[in-house]
């Protein structure tokens, strides 16, 4: 095949992608190399806080806890829980400290004491954190 007919068949290519990213509102990561073309699609609209949800309910908790805040009884720090590390058995949740921005890790029962134990469910006082 000539290498213009080559250009013109990839320009072709790019372009149908592209309709397809804005169409579908995906990202389509092209590689091409002169054994042939791979394309892998990433899907822009995951929904975070359907996957946060999950995962809280995977740890013990009824709704999200991303975002919720709370006092460390040993060392009267404020934390504010940012995500989860699910590779990480043992301490899976991730929370920074308030005032230095550092990321420590936590198991859910920790957060569960710090948090209020079971009462945590029925808690109004925490209700604002976690719907913001």
């Amino acid at each position: 095949m000539l290498d213009s007919k080559r250009l013109e068949i990839i320009k072709n290519i790019q372009s149908y992608i592209r309709e397809i990213e804005i169409n579908e509102n995906v990202s389509l990561p092209i590689n091409i190399t002169p054994i042939g073309i791979s394309i892998t699609i990433q899907d822009n609209n995951e929904d975070r806080s359907i996957n946060n949800i999950r995962l809280s309910k995977r740890y013990g908790f009824d709704r999200n806890i991303i975002g919720l805040e709370f006092t460390s009884s040993h060392s009267n720090k404020s934390f504010k829980i940012v995500g989860f590390k699910t590779t990480n058995r043992k301490y899976p949740i991730l929370a920074n400290e308030v005032k230095t921005d550092k990321i420590y890790k936590f198991s859910s029962f920790q957060i569960l004491s710090h948090i209020g134990g079971k009462n945590f469910v029925n808690r109004s006082l925490n209700l604002n954190s976690i719907l913001d």
